[in-house]
C-alpha cells in the first residue's frame, strides 16, 4: 500500500476516489459515474500501467479479449500490456462497445497496433472455440512471444468457453483484479487494480504429466519419457506450477542422458547427466537413488573413453578398445545390462542379440590379450603355436561338421572361443568339448531368430536360457581379473526415478 499512497500523492487520485465513494453511498450514481469516467478512470489507467512491470507489459505477442457490456476492465488490461496483436471476440450486443475500447487505449487509437475482431454467438461454444483456435494458428506462424486471453467480458458461457480454449492451447488467462474491494458499494476501490495472470491448470498440474513420464522412464521407455518431459519443461518455463520447472528440468536431463546411454551413445550421454548431477547437488530434491546414480555416472565416464580409440575420421579402432581392460569389462557389463532392459520390455529377440554380441566380445577381448594380441577380424596365425593350429582344425571339423580346407583369416564367436580353448586360455580352464558344443548350439539358435536370418521368435524361457549362458562367460572373465561380475552389472543398471 505504500507504493499506492506514493502514486496517489502525485496524481491526486485519492481525493477523487473519496468523492466518488461518497457519491455512491449517497445514491448519486449518475454523478459518481460521470466523475469516474472523466477523472478517475484515466488515472486508474495510468496507475495500472505503472504497476505492471516492463517485463509483463512487453511480454505478449498477442491478446484475445471477449467483449461484454463493461468495457473498462478490457481497457485496463490493454493499458497494462502492449501486445503486437489484438483480437476482439464480440457479439451483436457488445459490438457498440468496441469503438469505446479502441479510442481509450492510446496505441490502438493511434493505429500503432493493428487489431482484428470476430463476431461470435455467445451461446455457441464451438463458435468461440473455432475463432480462438483459428487466430491462435494464424498468429502462431509469426509468433515471437506468448499469447494471452482476457475473458473478463461477456456472459458466463462465453467466458467459460474462452477459458477452456485458452487452457487447452496453453495460453495465459488474464484478468484485472484489485487489492481492495468496497463491500458496501460492491465495487473494487479505484487505483488498487492490477493485472493478474492465472496459471494454466493443464500446465500447473504438470505433476500429473511428469508422473506419467516417470512411469515411462521406469518402464525403460526413455525416449518417450524424454519427449514428454522436454515438452513439459518448455511449457512450464517462467510459469507457476505445482511441480516447479527446476524439478522438471532435472527429470528431463536424466531422461535425455539415460536415453542416449541406452543407445550406447556414451559421450553424448555424459553432457545431460553431468548437468543433472550439478542440479541434484545444488537443489534438495529426492528424485533418484543418488548412490546408484553416482556409480552410473562413474562408469559412463569410463565407457566414454571409447572415443579415444577413434581416429580423426571418427572410425573406431576396435582392436585397441579390446586391449583396454577396464573399458572392455565395462563395455561387456553394459551390453548385458542393456539386454536385461530389453527383456523387461518383452523384446526378447533384441535381448538375445545383445547377449550374443556380449559372448562374442568376451572371446575377442581374450584373444586380444593372449599370444601377443590376436585380432579375430584378421588373424595372425604365426603367433599361434603349431599344435594349437592343428587342434583348431581338428575340433573345428567336429563342431562344424566338415573339415576346413585351411586356417581362416577371421573367426566369429564360435571360432574365437574354439581358438581360446585350443590355446588353453584361462577362460576355458576345466571346460571340455561339450561346452564348445553348447556354445555352438546357442549361436545357432540366435542365427535362426527373425531379426537375423529366419522366422523364429524368442520368448522369456529362451532369453533366460541364453542369459544364464552369457552370465557364465562374464563371471569367468571377471574372475580372471579378481572382479565380481554382479558388481560390474550393478554399476550399469539404470535407477528408477522417484514418483510423488
Amino acid at each position: 500500500m505504500d507504493e499506492t499512497r506514493e502514486v496517489t500523492d502525485m496524481d491526486g487520485l485519492e481525493a477523487r476516489v473519496e468523492e466518488w465513494v461518497a457519491l455512491r453511498r449517497s445514491g448519486r450514481f449518475k454523478e459518481a459515474l460521470e466523475l469516474y469516467k472523466s477523472q478517475i478512470f484515466p488515472l486508474v489507467q495510468k496507475r495500472i500501467k505503472r504497476k505492471t512491470g516492463e517485463t509483463l507489459r512487453s511480454k505478449y505477442y498477442g491478446i484475445m479479449l471477449t467483449v461484454g457490456t463493461s468495457p473498462e476492465p478490457l481497457i485496463l488490461t490493454l493499458s497494462a500490456v502492449r501486445p503486437q496483436k489484438v483480437f476482439f471476440l464480440y457479439t451483436e450486443k457488445s459490438e457498440r462497445f468496441l469503438s469505446d475500447i479502441v479510442s481509450r487505449v492510446d496505441y490502438l487509437a493511434k493505429g500503432e497496433v493493428i487489431y482484428d475482431r470476430g463476431l461470435v454467438e455467445e451461446a455457441r461454444v464451438l463458435d468461440i472455440y473455432d475463432k480462438i483456435r483459428n487466430k491462435w494458428e494464424e498468429w502462431g506462424r509469426g509468433c515471437n512471444g506468448p499469447i494471452g486471453v482476457d475473458n473478463t467480458g461477456g456472459k458466463k458461457s462465453m467466458v467459460s468457453a474462452a477459458a477452456v480454449a485458452a487452457y487447452f492451447l496453453g495460453l495465459d488467462l488474464l484478468y484485472v483484479d484489485s487489492e481492495e474491494y468496497l463491500e458496501d458499494i460492491r465495487a473494487p476501490k479505484p487505483g488498487t487494480e492490477y493485472l493478474a495472470v492465472l496459471p494454466n491448470p493443464l500446465l500447473a498440474l504438470g505433476d500429473l504429466r511428469s508422473d506419467r513420464a516417470l512411469e515411462l522412464f521406469n518402464a525403460g521407455l526413455y525416449d518417450s519419457a524424454h519427449a514428454m518431459l522436454e515438452q513439459l519443461y518448455k511449457e512450464l518455463a517462467g510459469r507457476e506450477a505445482i511441480i516447479p520447472s527446476r524439478k522438471v528440468e532435472i527429470y528431463r536431463l536424466l531422461a535425455e542422458g539415460y536415453r542416449l546411454w541406452d543407445l550406447f551413445k556414451f559421450t553424448e550421454a555424459i553432457v545431460p547427466l553431468d548437468k543433472a548431477a550439478e542440479r541434484l547437488a545444488k537443489f534438495d530434491v529426492d528424485i533418484i537413488d543418488l548412490p546408484v546414480f553416482k556409480k552410473n555416472l562413474g562408469v559412463l565416464h569410463i565407457l566414454a573413453r571409447e572415443s579415444s580409440h577413434r581416429n580423426q575420421d571418427g572410425e573406431l579402432d576396435f582392436f585397441s578398445l579390446l586391449q583396454d581392460l577396464e573399458l572392455s569389462l565395462h563395455f561387456l557389463a553394459d551390453i548385458y545390462a542393456n539386454a536385461l532392459r530389453r527383456a523387461d520390455q518383452g523384446k526378447y529377440d533384441d535381448a538375445l542379440i545383445r547377449l550374443y554380441r556380449m559372448i562374442e566380445l568376451v572371446g575377442q577381448h581374450r584373444l586380444a590379450k593372449v599370444a601377443g594380441g590376436l585380432d579375430s577380424s584378421k588373424l595372425c596365425w604365426s603367433k599361434v603355436p603349431q599344435d594349437s593350429q592343428q587342434k583348431f582344425m581338428e575340433l573345428g571339423a567336429r563342431l562344424y561338421g566338415s573339415a576346413p580346407s585351411r586356417l581362416p583369416e577371421a573367426v566369429g564367436p564360435i571360432g574365437s572361443h574354439l581358438l581360446l580353448y585350443c590355446l588353453k586360455d584361462a577362460l576355458w580352464h576345466e571346460k571340455d568339448f561339450g561346452d564348445l558344443e553348447a556354445l555352438s548350439n546357442m549361436v545357432n539358435f540366435r542365427n535362426h531368430l527373425i531379426l537375423v536370418h529366419a522366422t523364429n521368435r524368442a520368448d522369456r524361457k529362451d532369453f533366460n536360457r541364453f542369459r544364464r549362458f552369457a552370465l557364465g562367460f562374464l563371471r569367468r572373465l571377471a574372475d580372471l581379473y579378481d572382479l565380481v561380475a554382479e558388481n560390474l552389472i550393478a554399476e550399469h543398471t539404470f535407477p528408477r526415478l522417484v514418483l510423488r
